[in-house]
């Protein structure tokens, strides 16, 4: 599931950022633990380019996401997940 974290990248304009770091930490480690997670990954990046292809460059898209992830982001991190360099997990 190697790839872009589509979303977020659009948000905070990069791949290797604290905040793709700590979202991806928390897709490996967490959501890939479970089938329900699993599922999740899979529709998010089935859905996931479409919705950037039609809202990506939307400034109220941004902004609207951003607020809710770095408020998730913000959470992961003080449960313990890391903002440090980190490289995703091979499947």
């Amino acid at each position: 599931m190697k790839g872009s974290c589509y979303v977020a990248t659009c948000v905070y304009g990069t791949y290797d950022c604290p905040q793709l770091w700590v979202l991806r930490r928390y897709r490996d480690s967490i959501l890939a633990s479970s089938w329900h997670g699993r599922l999740f990954i899979k529709v998010y990046y089935t859905l996931s380019p479409q919705v950037i292809k039609l809202f990506g460059n939307s400034n109220w898209f941004n902004r609207l996401m951003k607020e809710k992830l770095d408020r998730m982001v913000n959470d992961l991190h003080n449960q313990g997940i890391e903002n440090t360099p980190y490289e995703d997990r091979s499947w």
